[in-house]
C-alpha cells in the first residue's frame, strides 16, 4: 500500500491499477527498443499483424470485462494480460528475426537479474 502512504486513502484504487498495469509496463519497456529488428530485415508486415492483434485485444478485453464484472479491475486486468501476452508474442517474433540464440538470451538475463538483484 505504497500509494496509500504516500498519496492518502484516496489513491488506494489508484495503486490497485499500476499493480496491474507494471507487468503490462515492464514488457513493452523490453520490446520496445529491439522492435527495430523488424525495419533492419524488413518485415514491416509482421509489426502490422501484430499492432492490429494488440488492438483487438485491447478492445475486445476491456469490452469481455465490462460484459463479464462491469468492474474496472476485471477489465483492466484483461486488458494488462492480453496485452502482455501479445507482446511476449511480439517479443518471440524479434528473437526469430534477428536470429539471436534464446538460450544465450536467457543466460544474459538472467546473469542481469543475479547483478541486479544482489
Amino acid at each position: 500500500p505504497i500509494f496509500k502512504v504516500v498519496f492518502g486513502d484516496r489513491w488506494v484504487t489508484s495503486g490497485r491499477y499500476v499493480q496491474i498495469l507494471v507487468p503490462l509496463v515492464y514488457m513493452r519497456f523490453i520490446v520496445s527498443p529491439v522492435s527495430t529488428v523488424f525495419a533492419i530485415r524488413e518485415k514491416q508486415e509482421v509489426v502490422t499483424l501484430i499492432q492490429a492483434l494488440m488492438l483487438m485485444t485491447a478492445v475486445g478485453s476491456i469490452w469481455l470485462g465490462k460484459l463479464v464484472a462491469d468492474d474496472p479491475i476485471v477489465s483492466l486486468s484483461l486488458y494488462s494480460l492480453s496485452q502482455f501476452l501479445v507482446l511476449v508474442l511480439y517479443m518471440y517474433f524479434i528473437l526469430y528475426y534477428s536470429k539471436a540464440s534464446l538460450k544465450r538470451m536467457s543466460k544474459e538475463f538472467s546473469r542481469a537479474i543475479k547483478y541486479e538483484i544482489w
